[in-house]
């Protein structure tokens, strides 16, 4: 066998042992690695980089939950399908995402909750996939960006609200970080049930 048939044969062998460990589990990201929040992923659903299809134990809605963020099971309460509500965090904290979400999504909209949602006063607004979604940016002590987040289902009453309180400082690239919470807003969907 001449070099350059051997190269490309250990080239293939060194991929197809690399895909194999990744897939046997040998090289799990912290949220497949936590056994809690991995109840949740959906393996080999099709999303972008760092993010893997995460469904809700009320099989309400789905989201694109990053991989690097744990769910402390302490946090966690949910009711059937109506509600759920999810702290989750970060181990790291020098990446531009580093920090806490929080998620409480409910089925139906109490008045205390549609006196909440009236009252809230949103930066800017976004048209995700048949839902609106309203976002209001803070920054607190000049070390965390805290985003403020309303996913309302355009055919039901179904909502999410969502806080990001996520690490700030100089260096840290505000609009990177605004499209990395974007992207897990627009790729929040509400599922349909058979009575709706």
């Amino acid at each position: 066998m001449d070099r350059k048939k051997a190269a490309s044969v250990a080239g293939a062998l060194v991929i197809a042992v690399g895909i194999w460990l990744f897939q046997s589990g040998k090289f799990k990201s912290e949220a497949q690695a936590d056994k809690f929040t991995s109840t949740f992923l959906v393996d080999h659903e099709q999303t972008d980089n760092g993010f893997e299809l995460f469904t809700s134990d009320t099989n309400q809605y789905r989201m694109w939950f990053p991989l690097q963020y744990v769910i402390h099971k302490s946090s966690y309460k949910s009711s059937e399908d109506e509600s759920e509500v999810w702290t989750a965090s970060t181990k790291e904290n020098d990446s531009y995402n580093a920090g806490k979400i929080t998620a409480l999504f409910s089925k139906k909209k109490s008045k205390a909750a549609q006196n909440k949602m009236d009252a809230f006063q949103p930066d800017y607004m976004l048209k995700g996939k048949n839902a609106t979604i309203y976002v209001k940016k803070q920054t607190r002590d000049g070390k965390h960006s805290i985003y403020h987040a309303y996913v309302n289902d355009d055919y039901s009453d179904k909502y999410i609200y969502y806080t990001f309180e996520l690490k700030s400082s100089e260096q840290t690239n505000s609009t990177k970080q605004q499209y990395w919470v974007e992207k897990i807003l627009l790729n929040t969907q509400f599922q349909k049930n058979s009575a709706e």
